[in-house]
């Protein structure tokens, strides 16, 4: 049984990562939504999945959000796993009978944390209201409402209940939610740019997308990348403080550049520069951007080698881990790009909408997002089997997940 997963991220009020969203499909026995709609091949999907995987290795440790059908509460599925890494989503059109409050009761019990899922506030739902640690809102324009919220306050133990604002789609939508007591978030404001510029980029920008660029090539330039982190006093004493750690128990203190970045090797060089580059660059920008372009980067450079296209495994590498540029940079991307020299392919797939590289971007967008539809017409566009590319997906959160720990 093949089982596809999305992994959307929940932050908190400073916008640091607090937990991550799992969504799930399974074949055909699921909606348009992703959720399993037969509770023996859901639990069956859930419990192969998540156990063969292993949720903490899909959140690199950190508090897995899942969706549970009714039947897999009165099941006790949830028990299967650790209540310090799953939280119990309990959906909106679950109904509160006896049986479902008694089996949620039990888990809590057990340590498990509760989540109401989309909710509004109705009296007969006030039993769940009672048990839950966390009441998701949805704020998308034309859905929330000020009354539900105020409902929901008024009933809820808000000594100990936090509210989670969901669909939050812009800037203004966080800090609408944030006023309004909420304190925790899921959305795609924090990957979209507020406002675009046209002004020059600066100086220790511009070296980290050329250091990226350069450490990314097939045959890297040492002598290259040494000159730009010269340019670059910061740079500079982070790869010599890493070479001079004890993870490389050298003999001798290393103080030269060049010979630091030669003995980290092209594959450890690599793995430094994405990590360093990003960060500098996402520096006042939420955290989990780092991590959403590592994983993209990953995940495209595997899909060239799927398409038999291994020689352009560089510039699709590339393609994923430039692909959120504009948001990290707040600055357009033909802009960004007069300033740095890429392979043609990542410039056309980042600007131009029909191409390999572009479909590939959007492919990886649609499994983060859970639109399961859009990602299967991504896979015929690219003529890949979808559970290939699900199991790619994975490999590309453990390998972002195994860098960012590093």
């Amino acid at each position: 049984m093949q089982t596809y997963f999305a992994r959307q991220p929940i932050m908190d009020s400073n916008l640091r990562l607090f937990a991550y969203e799992l969504l799930y499909r399974s074949g055909p026995h699921a909606d348009s939504a992703g959720r399993l709609l037969d509770g023996n091949r859901a639990t069956a999907a859930v419990m192969e999945a998540f156990q063969t995987l292993g949720i903490s290795k899909i959140t690199g440790g950190k508090k897995a959000f899942v969706n549970f059908s009714g039947q897999l509460l009165l099941d006790g599925v949830p028990a299967f796993f650790s209540p310090g890494h799953l939280v119990i989503e309990v959906l909106e059109n679950i109904e509160p009978t006896a049986a479902l409050i008694e089996a949620l009761t039990m888990l809590k019990k057990k340590g498990f944390t509760i989540a109401l899922d989309d909710f509004e506030y109705k009296p007969d739902y006030q039993p769940l209201v009672d048990l839950a640690d966390i009441i998701k809102i949805d704020f998308l324009e034309g859905v929330f409402t000020m009354k539900n919220l105020q409902d929901i306050i008024s009933h809820a133990n808000m000594s100990r209940c936090v509210l989670l604002a969901e669909k939050v789609e812009s800037r203004e939508t966080f800090e609408k939610a944030l006023q309004l007591g909420c304190r925790l978030f899921q959305g795609y404001f924090f990957a979209k740019p507020a406002n675009m510029c046209q002004p020059a980029i600066n100086m220790t920008k511009m070296n980290c997308m050329r250091l990226i660029a350069e450490a990314s090539r097939a045959e890297v330039d040492f002598p290259m990348v040494a000159r730009i982190i010269k340019s670059d006093l910061s740079l500079s004493l982070r790869v010599l403080k890493l070479v001079n750690s004890a993870y490389f128990s050298l003999p001798n203190e290393i103080r030269d550049i060049l010979q630091a970045v030669v003995i980290l090797g092209a594959r450890e060089l690599k793995k430094w520069v994405s990590f360093v580059s990003l960060s500098d660059l996402c520096v006042d920008k939420p955290a989990e951007l780092v991590q959403m372009s590592l994983t993209r980067a990953h995940f495209c450079e595997k899909i060239a080698v799927a398409l038999g296209r291994r020689k352009d495994g560089e510039a699709f590498f590339l393609t994923g881990m430039f692909s959120l540029l504009e948001v990290m940079m707040a600055c357009d991307m033909e802009v960004i790009l007069r300033e740095v020299m890429v392979p043609e392919l990542t410039r056309s797939a980042l600007l131009d909408p029909h191409n390999a590289g572009r479909y590939t971007i959007d492919l990886i967008v649609a499994l983060e997002r859970g639109q399961w539809d859009a990602a299967l017409r991504g896979c015929k566009k690219l003529r890949l089997d979808s559970g290939m590319v699900s199991a790619l997906y994975v490999d590309a959160l453990r390998w972002s997940n195994d860098l960012y720990t590093v």
